[in-house]
């Protein structure tokens, strides 16, 4: 539909290469904060959390997951012993190189109507479009840990 708001197309194809990513059983997270930890070398959770613009109890659960399967290694910066570092391992590298393996294979199928040249030329624009923009990703809301309070019973009254 040519006047379809970009918007909507847009969401609408992200929901597409989320869907197909989930497929294949990856957390779209992990893919992230791995290339980011590749790209940095090492970093603080707390750069982490800004980067990504993620509540920070989201990313200690996410680098929970990727520690217990050896993907990342956090230790204690030495010169400040409250703060994480947090290190993409050599086993998280190697898994991240057959994620972005994959995640080509998802970008091929999903943008097999767009030649080399269209693919490039989305890319930049959207690259710029994201660069302009400061509004953090939303995160779903968390669940509520209490049940939600019951409605007072109605009393009738004489005039009822």
């Amino acid at each position: 539909m040519p006047d379809e708001p970009l918007g909507l197309l847009l969401v609408r194809t992200g929901q597409m290469v989320a869907a197909r990513v989930d497929a294949i059983g990856r957390k779209r997270r992990h893919g992230e904060l791995l290339r980011m930890l590749k790209r940095t070398g090492s970093t603080s959770q707390q750069q982490l959390i800004e980067d990504l613009q993620v509540d920070p109890s989201v990313l200690v659960g996410l680098l929970n997951e990727l520690e217990r399967d050896g993907l990342v290694h956090r230790v204690r910066d030495p010169t400040d012993r409250r703060r994480h570092i947090v290190q993409i391992s050599a086993q998280g590298a190697a898994k991240l190189a057959e994620v972005e393996k994959l995640l080509s294979a998802v970008e091929r199928e999903v943008f097999a109507a767009l030649d080399d040249d269209d693919r490039h030329q989305l890319r930049r624009i959207l690259t710029s479009v994201q660069s302009t923009q400061s509004v953090p990703v939303a995160e779903p809301a968390p669940a509520p840990t209490t049940p939600p309070s019951t409605p007072p019973a109605h009393t009738h009254s004489p005039a009822d």
